[in-house]
């Protein structure tokens, strides 16, 4: 079997990752989806417990049975610093040695895959498949348009929407 991993910050999870998604699935048995613990460019982000709960809502809603949630940045992180690919590669591999693995790169990590630690050992040793942006709506946009009060019933599936409504987020 051919476990696709996508990381993101997922903050939130939006219908431009669902495309993402659908592209991994493509060339993948399964997609497993990775939210950053401590994000490796620093990002700022909800805590992690708020965007796992989002993130499994986003799952609920895909209802895909190859397309799975994943904590593993969870188990690796030691409360300190980034999480990195590589490590995440690593103990999926060192977890589930009977699968072959797969970085999917999300569009905006595309141009900047260099820049991540043991880039190239990730190329070698489990591939990288580049996505491409074919819907452009990142977690950014729906951020920036909850906090102007503008609808996002398009930009994210229903219960991804409940929550930030419920919890009043990115307001």
């Amino acid at each position: 079997m051919i476990v696709g991993v996508f990381g993101s910050a997922f903050n939130p999870p939006t219908r431009g990752h669902l495309d993402a998604i659908y592209q991994g699935l493509s060339v993948c048995d399964e997609v497993w989806l990775v939210p950053s613990i401590a994000h490796a460019f620093g990002k700022d982000m909800l805590p992690f417990s708020v965007r796992w709960q989002m993130l499994n809502a986003f799952a609920m809603d895909i209802n895909e049975p190859s397309v799975k949630a994943c904590d593993i940045e969870r188990e690796l992180w030691d409360g300190e610093g980034p999480v990195y690919t590589y490590d995440v590669m690593l103990g999926l591999q060192s977890r589930f040695p009977e699968h072959k693995f797969l970085f999917l790169c999300g569009p905006d990590n595309a141009q900047r895959f260099s820049e991540f630690a043991f880039h190239q050992q990730i190329r070698e040793r489990w591939g990288v498949y580049p996505l491409k942006e074919n819907l452009p709506t990142r977690s950014t946009i729906v951020r920036r348009m909850v906090g102007a009060r503008d609808p996002i019933n398009d930009l994210v599936t229903s219960r991804v929407h409940h929550i930030i409504e419920q919890r009043q987020l990115y307001v």
